[in-house]
């Protein structure tokens, strides 16, 4: 682009010098004086509240009203991470022993791996301190035996 850029007086956005219609918005620029002024304002958007004002109304035969836009915000999709959790904690209560804690590990890091998931870290932790307890209580009962 040059050094001096040209902007449609009704949207704002920058056009390339000799065209008729702007890009953005399709306004007729042959009708538009070289003498209209534009004012830029570049918002951007705040996450935190997921509303996005829209720049003041143009002059011109266009005009822009002010409007408020909701944009919802992106939930984490944490399914996995619960299921984590609740597999770890029905594998420590004995209702699915192993399976369970196995089915936790797996899920646990499917979660993780998605998103940092807090729910598939217990997850993980329950599965994972079981199958080793489990696993110190077979050495426990069978090393024994062999000795």
């Amino acid at each position: 682009m040059s050094e001096k850029e040209e902007y449609c007086p009704y949207c704002g956005s920058v056009i390339e010098s000799g065209t008729q219609f702007c890009q953005n918005c399709g306004a007729a620029l042959s009708e538009v004086e070289k003498t209209s002024k534009v004012q830029i304002i570049q918002t951007p958007p705040q996450a935190s509240t997921g509303y996005y004002q829209q720049p003041a109304a143009q002059q011109g035969p266009y005009h822009q009203q002010t409007t408020t836009v909701y944009a919802p915000q992106k939930k984490a999709d944490d399914a996995m991470g619960i299921l984590s959790l609740i597999m770890g904690i029905l594998g420590w209560i004995m209702v699915l022993p192993v399976i369970g804690s196995i089915i936790a590990i797996v899920l646990g890091h499917i979660a993780r791996s998605r998103s940092k998931s807090v729910t598939g870290l217990v997850g993980l932790i329950l599965g994972y301190s079981f199958i080793i307890i489990v696993g110190i209580i077979f050495m426990i009962i069978f090393i024994p035996l062999y000795v």
